[in-house]
């Protein structure tokens, strides 16, 4: 979840192509998708948005949804994930890839507060590239190195885990479970519980779009 404050939220980068829209409120939920070459980070995203805000169990009316892509991204998967409810930020790639450890920052569940000076000089960094390509993983990991002046925090367990396994969905608040729960290697629980967002989602927008068709048929 991003944290705005007060004295940054009309900034917008540079080379943004779009902030209209810019939240009002001091806190937003962003995710990031910087391609659709994998159909399930897609759908992975619409089922978050679904969540933050329609989803009657997980909902939350209080904080906009920012969905940051990049231009390997359509601009119809833009204009679709706007009519569903999402905050489009266009965003230059300036990054690449995933890497396990706890030394490592995991750039897959972030708590942040943004901050101009520390985004000004994130965009100077070089020399970040990672072992199997250039992420948004390397650029953070080498500019909040544990060794460096920016070290990055740990979240306490109960906050998120990382490659969730079906005794995770029986805790009594459970934390925001990290993984490619549509994957084989998936315990079934979890996979169902996939499934059954992914055609919650889908039915709501479905039933959503057939409303909006008979009313201009009405017209």
């Amino acid at each position: 979840m991003l944290r705005l404050p007060s004295s940054i939220l009309p900034y917008a980068p540079s080379y943004a192509t779009e902030s209209a829209g810019l939240t009002t409120s001091k806190e937003a939920y962003v995710l990031f998708l910087p391609s659709v070459t994998h159909e399930e980070y897609l759908l992975g995203v619409r089922v978050l948005l679904f969540g933050y805000k329609y989803d009657h169990d997980t909902r939350d009316p209080s904080r906009d949804v920012v969905v940051m892509t990049t231009p390997q991204v359509p601009l119809e998967v833009e204009e679709l994930l706007r009519s569903e409810g999402a905050i489009i930020s266009r965003n230059d790639l300036i990054t690449s890839i995933p890497m396990l450890g706890d030394t490592y920052l995991d750039a897959g569940f972030l708590l942040v507060r943004p901050d101009r000076k520390k985004f000004e000089e994130l965009l100077l960094v070089r020399d970040f590239a990672g072992l199997l390509g250039d992420m948004e993983q390397a650029l953070l990991n080498k500019y909040f190195r544990k060794d460096g002046p920016h070290p990055w925090t740990t979240l306490r367990r109960p906050w998120v885990k990382a490659a969730p396994d079906k005794t995770d969905l029986m805790a009594p608040n459970p934390p925001m479970l990290h993984g490619m729960c549509w994957a084989e290697e998936c315990d079934w629980e979890l996979r169902s519980l996939w499934h059954k967002k992914l055609g919650k989602m889908l039915g709501f927008h479905a039933a959503r779009r057939q409303k909006e068709e008979e009313g201009q048929r009405d017209l």
